[in-house]
């Protein structure tokens, strides 16, 4: 009996033993987190029409040192010309360039300046498989400003009703967190790229992260001077519900060209079936695979075959813009605008507050017909019209705009604005 209380402790001890040891691997995986992320700041003064004129922050994780590259959200980096700062964990500051901003996930790499004389690790990405329900997690990022901070929680799922592919975590994402690190504490992994956290009354920390899987097929297309752009397959598939589908809805010029109708059903791609049967995993799988894609499809009861070359989507860094007025211009980015009689390709991407452009009633998303009578077909047009125009007289601009009145959904405006000091706005290279 004497040896009872021994005998207790010994359990005791090979209890506490594989907590303390669990404890100890996560505490050395975050460890390695700060020696590979980086807290990004951004700074975006004429934006596209998917930004903001802002500063805003946060997180990105160096993925390759040789090339300095970091990984993060495309709405991290932006999707507009911006100025980027990145600083690492012992304090070293430098400055940052996207090299790939990614026109369907939201990812993008950025290339920072060589700091001098400083040790940086890079992350581990998890390429092979993506983890399951369950399976502990880490986000690694700056929540709220909260500098090279950690949390956790566990892989809640996976899900596309918000577009793309995405993975599902209870692991905090707080604003700073985007763009950071989504790693395993069991591999030390990164399995993830932390993104958003859903909004709503009735949402309770449910939060979305790019998979490292799809994230891994870009850098291997990259590393390979591979494009690695999403397929312009021309179409729209339709919803079900709150499910998506890879049934395929409107069908436009390119769409057409590739042999996709209304209706059709994709089963596979390249010889792959479908898992999952969404839009996110049909263009994973077309990554790369340009010059002759191979789709299995259900047309109108029957399967068929169909075979056909492919055109990547417009890189967002090839877009330029016309900055004139306090209006930016640019090349639209709805599908569908085309479907129009008049056709307008020229969209107004933004408004800066207190603007000439503001006055004269230009909102975001109009559409420009024409300058001084002169009809607009491109974003040369607008560059030769500002460049006819008479400097110190104001120009009518014949705009549409999208209004969702009772009997019509397409409104014309006029808008009278001076086009003098017109600014070319691209992204660096």
């Amino acid at each position: 009996m004497q040896k009872l209380p021994c005998l207790l402790v010994l359990i005791w001890t090979a209890m506490l033993a594989p907590a303390a040891n669990a404890a100890e691997r996560v505490e050395a995986i975050f460890e390695d987190a700060k020696q590979y992320t980086a807290y990004i700041e951004t700074r975006i003064e004429v934006p596209f029409i998917e930004d903001e004129q802002s500063s805003f922050f946060g997180a990105g994780f160096i993925i390759n040192k040789d090339r300095r590259w970091i990984l993060t959200n495309a709405h991290v980096a932006g999707k507009s010309p911006a100025e980027i700062f990145v600083t690492f964990s012992d304090g070293t500051r430098v400055e940052a360039k996207p090299v790939y901003i990614d026109s369907y996930l939201d990812m993008a790499i950025l290339i920072y300046d060589k700091p001098d004389g400083l040790h940086l690790d890079e992350a581990k990405l998890e390429c092979d498989k993506t983890p399951g329900i369950g399976h502990p997690v880490g986000t690694f990022g700056h929540p709220e400003g909260l500098q090279f901070t950690g949390t956790r929680g566990i892989i809640s799922g996976r899900t596309s009703q918000y577009g793309s592919e995405w993975l599902q975590t209870d692991a905090p994402i707080s604003g700073g967190n985007s763009g950071g690190p989504l790693i395993s504490l069991e591999t030390g992994r990164v399995v993830g790229i932390n993104s958003v956290t859903v909004l709503g009354d009735d949402a309770q920390n449910t939060n979305l992260a790019v998979l490292s899987t799809q994230a891994c097929r870009i850098v291997e297309l990259m590393l390979n001077d591979q494009d690695p752009r999403p397929a312009d397959l021309g179409v729209v598939f339709f919803d079900d519900g709150y499910e998506p589908t890879t049934v395929v809805g409107q069908v436009f010029a390119r769409g057409q060209a590739i042999g996709l109708q209304r209706g059709d059903v994709i089963l596979s791609v390249g010889g792959v079936q479908l898992e999952r049967s969404t839009e996110g995993e049909v263009l994973h799988l077309l990554r790369g695979q340009f010059d002759q894609a191979e789709f299995q499809l259900i047309r109108a009861g029957q399967e068929i075959a169909v075979s056909a070359s492919l055109a990547p989507r417009p890189d967002i860094m090839d877009r330029i813009g016309v900055y004139v007025a306090g209006a930016l211009f640019s090349v639209t980015n709805h599908l569908d605008i085309t479907s129009l009689t008049l056709k307008p390709v020229v969209m107004v991407h933004s408004i800066e507050s207190g603007s000439a452009a503001e006055s004269a009633g230009i909102e975001d998303y109009d559409h420009l017909l024409g300058i001084d009578g002169r009809r607009i077909t491109s974003l040369e047009d607008v560059i030769e019209a500002i460049e006819a125009h008479e400097p110190g007289t104001i120009a009518e601009l014949d705009l549409v705009r999208f209004i969702y009145d009772e009997n019509r959904f397409l409104g014309d405006v006029i808008a009278k604005i001076p086009l003098d000091d017109a600014e070319m706005i691209s992204f660096p290279r």
